[in-house]
């Protein structure tokens, strides 16, 4: 073992480390791969990876099977055989993912099957995040069986283990490259210790920044701060053109890398407007998902140590605002360089000199706990920046490298001052291999085999069930699936637990299935109001769609779906024609009446009309035509009525216009208007005085009204001279609020009443 100057030392590159020290950190991944199957699989059994069923079938997990099926097939923004026959569009739910997406389909593609993939790419993040926090150990002359040590109780932080839910977060092998860039910022020398290593050095940074950045946006999100932080430091008490130069570089690229892995969805947003029901969060969820400093000392839950896990268990038990962040322990001896670097921190405030390094990674972990913390930086990035970074918690991952690599670099420095030559080296393989031991105790959890049974037995008969399904039916057979549960981040219905429908995407290969259009879309919103109809108007819909089978999963059901299956038997005339082996989901299948249609190509309102059955975000549509017209003291619509803006909701006499909302009501039609009619109009201004005048727009053509006060019928011939219109705009000029008037604290700024509202020929 070498002795190393107290001070920052990067005298090696990354590169240089992975070059000449792969006989030792390869190994070591081996190692943590193998370590990380055996723990979830146990011994013998975990040598070999497990490939008989998903390490995790539950939750969010089951939203990752469904994204790596959705790979197999193609692409994660668009697949046909999720919300049939709207198809699944992914866009309003946006992630800087696309190295993990890319990883996860080339594991599949290998692999064939989606949850040996999700196994692997598991385990796999074992052997990444070793690989990447011994080698940047490594660039700071930190003793190879300290860095060995380091590293792996880095890469089996309890953070690990509990994130199998949240798989992409599992591969946080990059907090250990934000670390080694930033002290590259620090010591200036940026632009000068890769050239000759790297001879396409101006193409490979970016490169690789641009791939660092395409692992989370969360992650990316935490290292910028590193970053930031880092340049700052490393000018404040002077000037460093090299530091700011590399510094604002590698920040820039990171923001490049969330640029274009967002662009999809931003193209999305820009083409197809806001979807106010996914991925919306708010400011106050930054708060509930900090983490607290006792969570980051006090041990995990599920502790091997029964006392130990005790403490856990009553904290979690009886303090509040303990939810996701619970994965937040750093272990006994993260906690331990936690304590280190309070103490840096007190030194340096006192005025006595300290080691750089140390004083470097206090500031950085300290900042960091601020904004991860309850209450914290988070918590105001929310409310002035963006309520969508709101688990703070995951920022852990970097507090815990920092705090591992102040423990073993402050035992280092006390090694080199009480040893040397072959005491210091026996000293740091004993202490290492020591504190591997202790390490790994601590922060990981016993094997339970009645759970991996569980989820196999959960598994298999998911598969199996479907499967049956999938064999009775022809391929491409439609199934409509119940209960109705929107997607994503839907909440649990009774015992039927977030994602548990995706099962028949995952399982099948040849089947379409109605579950899983994005909450909010017009596929959604279809099912979403169709669920709600008497079960005989339901069959009628979904055999004009061409659903071949119903699929009910009875434990969203109190009375596990004894009333609904009866109903659906009374409606189909025959009972279920598959069971599941423990009776939790039945199949029926409905029979043709006639021969399919298929809906490829159509748009949605062309879909809904096919059906007979239109609902989107105004509600289910009735039928009626152009004289009938639209009654606003209904709750929902005709079906010629595309889409309303600038309306408020209904009242029993009729609707307001709202300014509030829309400068105009505007009315959008599924066909164009007649060329001649007689436009019969019902309506009321809000405040006379006020209220005095309507335009209505048809195209080019504008017609003005003088209201009246009160409820008033007005009459007009409309000739649109051969013109296609498909949208009718009314706007009424002064609109104003009751709470403007001092009438109240209502703040919608009426104009005019709708009552009916006839286009008669």
């Amino acid at each position: 073992m070498e002795k190393s100057n107290p001070e920052i030392n990067l005298e090696r590159s990354l590169s240089t480390v992975i070059k000449t020290e792969w006989r030792w950190w390869l190994p070591g991944a081996v190692f943590g791969f193998l370590l990380a199957s055996v723990l979830m699989s146990g011994w013998p059994a975990g040598l070999i990876p497990n490939t008989r069923y998903p390490y995790s079938y539950h939750g969010d997990s089951l939203f990752y099977l469904w994204i790596i099926q959705r790979l197999q097939e193609g692409w994660v923004f668009s697949n046909l055989r999720s919300g049939y026959p709207f198809g699944s569009d992914f866009y309003d739910f946006p992630g800087a993912d696309f190295a993990s997406l890319l990883l996860l389909k080339w594991i599949a593609g290998v692999s064939g099957h989606g949850y040996i993939a999700f196994n692997i790419y598991y385990l796999l993040s074992y052997a990444i995040n070793f690989v990447s926090a011994f080698c940047v150990l490594r660039t700071m002359k930190l003793a190879m069986p300290l860095a060995l040590s380091a590293a792996l109780l880095y890469d089996f932080l309890p953070f690990h283990a509990d994130r199998i839910r949240h798989l992409y977060y599992t591969w946080y092998f990059i907090v250990p490259v934000f670390y080694y860039l930033a002290f590259k910022i620090v010591l200036k020398k940026s632009s000068t210790d890769s050239s000759s290593l790297w001879p396409y050095s101006k193409i490979f940074y970016p490169a690789a920044l641009l791939i660092l950045g395409s692992f989370g946006v969360y992650y990316d999100v935490f290292g910028l701060i590193v970053l930031l932080l880092a340049t700052v430091s490393a000018n404040v008490s002077r000037f460093d053109r090299k530091s700011l130069g590399f510094g604002v570089f590698a920040c820039g690229m990171i923001g490049l890398s969330v640029l274009l892995n967002l662009a999809p969805n931003l193209y999305h947003l820009q083409r197809d407007g806001r979807n106010v029901e996914v991925a919306q969060r708010s400011a106050n969820e930054s708060e509930i998902y900090g983490f607290k400093l006792a969570q980051l000392v006090l041990p995990h839950q599920g502790h091997r140590h029964p006392q130990w896990a005790a403490i856990a268990d009553d904290y979690a038990r009886n303090f509040p605002l303990v939810n996701e962040n619970r994965s937040s322990s750093l272990g006994v001896i993260g906690a331990l360089g936690l304590l280190f670097l309070a103490a840096t921190i007190l030194f340096r405030l006192s005025g006595r000199a300290g080691d750089p390094l140390l004083s470097f990674v206090a500031l950085t972990v300290l900042v960091l706990f601020m904004f991860g913390t309850v209450g914290g930086f988070g918590a105001l990035f929310a409310l002035f920046v963006s309520p969508l970074i709101r688990g703070w918690n995951r920022i852990v991952v970097f507090v815990g490298f920092g705090c591992l690599l102040a423990f073993f670099w402050m035992l280092q420095m006390q090694l080199n001052r009480y040893l040397s030559g072959k005491k210091l080296r026996i000293a740091a393989l004993f202490l290492g291999g020591m504190l591997s031991c202790v390490g790994i105790y601590d922060q990981t959890t016993a094997l339970c085999l009645p759970c991996n049974q569980a989820i196999q037995t959960e598994f298999d008969q998911d598969r199996a069930f479907v499967q049956a399904i999938e064999q009775a039916m022809p391929p491409g057979s439609a199934i409509y699936q119940l209960p109705y549960m929107s997607f994503p981040e839907s909440p649990h219905l009774n015992q039927l637990q977030s994602y548990s429908l995706a099962s028949g995407v995952i399982d099948s290969v040849k089947l379409r299935w109605s579950f899983a259009g994005s909450s909010g879309r017009a596929g959604d919103l279809f099912y979403r109001s169709l669920s709600k109809e008497s079960i005989p108007r339901q069959l009628a819909v979904i055999r004009k769609i061409g659903m071949s089978g119903i699929y009910i999963d009875t434990r969203a059901y109190p009375d596990q779906g004894r009333a609904e299956i009866a109903d659906w038997s009374a409606a189909l005339g025959a009972p279920p024609s598959l069971m599941r082996a423990d009776g939790r989901q039945v199949f029926f299948r409905i029979p043709a009446l006639a021969p399919k249609t298929e809906s490829a190509g159509l748009s949605p309102m062309q879909i809904m009309l096919k059906a007979g059955y239109v609902a989107d975000h105004l509600g289910p549509r009735y039928a009626a035509d152009w004289a009938q017209g639209i009654d606003f003291r209904r709750g929902d619509f005709p079906q010629f009525v595309k889409d309303v803006q600038g309306l408020s909701g209904v009242e029993k006499w009729g609707r307001w216009s709202d300014a509030a909302l829309a400068p105009v009501v505007a009315i959008d039609f599924t066909q164009a208007l007649p060329a001649h009619f007689t436009l019969r109009l019902i309506a009321r201004p809000f405040i006379p005085a006020l209220n005095r005048q309507l335009v209505l727009r048809f195209g080019s053509r504008i017609y003005r009204f003088s209201l009246r006060p009160g409820m008033s019928e007005y009459r007009q011939i409309i000739d649109l001279q051969g013109e296609t219109v498909l949208r009718m705009e009314l706007q009424v000029a002064h609109a104003v609020s009751p709470w403007e008037l001092g009438q109240g604290g209502d703040r919608r700024k009426l104009g005019i009443g709708l009552v009916e509202l006839h286009f008669e020929k």
